[in-house]
């Protein structure tokens, strides 16, 4: 009952459609019948998808299976598949030699399994001023912290410096469900560049994350972010972010810059130089 929809099947699109094949070139015919067998397929396995949930669950099941062998076996970190979660991440420098920092990061994952109120939510986003308490490393060697909220449909980022406090330019960014709003700011591309590396890496930015509020790209969150991927990368403090906005304005941030997203506009920080 489906073949003829599916397969779009009508006597008048049959013949336009054979004569406009019988007048193209061989290259244009191969081009043709790849574009229609590709658009059929991937609607019928849409359709089945869709309408047979033993092959979605066996479909979804084989993809995370898949996608956590990958992830383990080179090492690549996931971030949990629950609605409400959150992560504390800590950088600190791994080694220093002629003024060049390298930095590894910890993180401390928690999965929120109890209703959440305005209140809870809110000290989600204060355990990151006690981070040093989660995450025990002396505090002299800490470079910045980061706490990642999920929540459903939303990302939520703030950041945190020595000692204990809440950065200067997000100070304001403690949020509740009620008031997140989604930005209207978008960035069009997004790289990071590092001279001991040939290609720039892509950072595709999840469309979540433009939240009024959020502490983007600062240190931390890039490196979290290089580690959440399967590219080879080289981190250090010379690296480079190149951003273009929708105004086709370039903006490139280094180690102490970082943006502050607003309903309509972004902020560029500059934190402190070690």
């Amino acid at each position: 009952m489906y073949s003829k929809k599916l397969l779009g099947i009508g006597k008048w699109s049959t013949y336009k459609w054979y004569n406009d094949f019988k007048n193209s070139s061989t290259f244009l015919k191969m081009v043709v019948v790849f574009s229609y067998v590709y658009d059929k397929v991937d609607e019928c396995c849409k359709f089945v998808y869709d309408e047979v949930p033993i092959i979605r669950d066996m479909y979804d099941e084989t993809y995370k299976f898949m996608e956590d062998a990958y992830c383990g076996f080179f090492g690549i970190r996931q971030e949990p598949r629950d609605n409400i979660w959150y992560t504390i991440t800590v950088a600190y420098p791994h080694h220093k030699s002629d003024g060049l920092f390298t930095y590894q990061i910890r993180e401390l994952t928690q999965i929120v399994k109890e209703p959440v109120t305005d209140e809870s939510f809110q000290e989600y986003a204060r355990i990151g001023e006690n981070v040093w308490s989660e995450c025990p490393i002396p505090d002299d060697t800490i470079h910045n912290s980061l706490i990642t909220i999920k929540y459903f449909n939303y990302y939520l980022t703030q950041s945190f410096t020595f000692p204990h406090v809440v950065n200067p330019y997000s100070k304001d960014a403690v949020r509740s469900i009620s008031n997140l709003t989604k930005s209207n700011v978008r960035f069009l591309s997004i790289e990071y560049h590092h001279d001991e590396m040939e290609e720039p890496i892509t950072i595709e930015l999840h469309p979540n994350y433009y939240v009024v509020g959020n502490n983007l790209f600062n240190s931390t969150f890039i490196k979290r972010y290089l580690e959440h991927q399967g590219q080879y990368y080289v981190f250090d403090n010379k690296y480079k972010v190149t951003i273009m906005d929708e105004s086709i304005n370039m903006v490139e941030l280094d180690i102490h810059k970082s943006i502050t997203l607003d309903k309509n506009l972004y902020v560029i920080n500059q934190a402190k130089d070690e």
